[in-house]
């Protein structure tokens, strides 16, 4: 089995000051993870290539390089995620999540003291803890996110996002959109609040 150029350094055995996050000196480069400093990444060990049926050598690839993940592109928005073994540079079979993204649903449910969203995988088990929205009267306390914290704690998130190898365009634009829902919130608390009904839950 023949080794492809490593797709993060292109072959150089070294990327660019920073890129893993840690700064060095500008002369100073580190050594690339995903190829463990040989410049070359090799297919599976156990697999032949016949059998996973891919090109190596005409794939397109992004790293992450804090989990040292590959996607490889096969066209058509088909992309297999793989992970590479920083000191051998073998790449791993793929990557499958116990439950695919798409298939997790989010219900809205409106109880008695709250609303909640859970976020249930296909077979109705829960796949995290549910986010509880305050109902009510907030005299006796708040006991549930607002619409504005939601938002607030979601723009610092991507926020994070946006500060590591994660960051992207797309991210932006969530971004953008969260600030906008957040100023549409702040606008319409300013106006319950002329009309004097700012915590009053018995009026719209």
């Amino acid at each position: 089995m023949a080794p492809a150029t490593c797709p993060v350094c292109q072959g150089m055995t070294t990327v660019p000051n920073g890129y893993y996050g840690d700064q060095g000196s500008d002369a100073t480069r580190p050594a690339c993870r995903s190829c463990g400093g040989t410049g070359v990444v090799w297919p599976p060990s156990t697999e032949p290539l016949d059998t996973l049926g891919i090109d190596w050598g005409k794939l397109n690839y992004q790293e992450v390089p804090h989990t040292l993940n590959v996607t490889a592109s096969f066209g058509d928005n088909n992309y297999r995620a793989y992970t590479v073994d920083p000191g051998t540079g073998f790449i791993s079979e793929p990557i499958q999540p116990k439950v695919e993204h798409d298939d997790l649903v989010v219900s809205h449910i409106v109880e008695d003291n709250r609303y909640a969203l859970y976020l249930r995988d296909v077979a109705g088990n829960d796949a995290a803890p549910p986010i509880v929205f305050h109902k009510g009267s907030p005299v006796d306390g708040w006991h549930g996110w607002t619409t504005q914290h939601a938002l607030t704690g979601l723009i610092l998130h991507m926020n994070h996002h946006q500060t590591t190898p994660f960051a992207c365009e797309e991210n932006a634009e969530i971004l953008r959109h969260l600030h906008a829902a957040l100023e549409a919130s702040k606008l319409r608390a300013a106006k319950r609040k002329e009309r004097g009904v700012l915590y009053d839950h018995t009026k719209p």
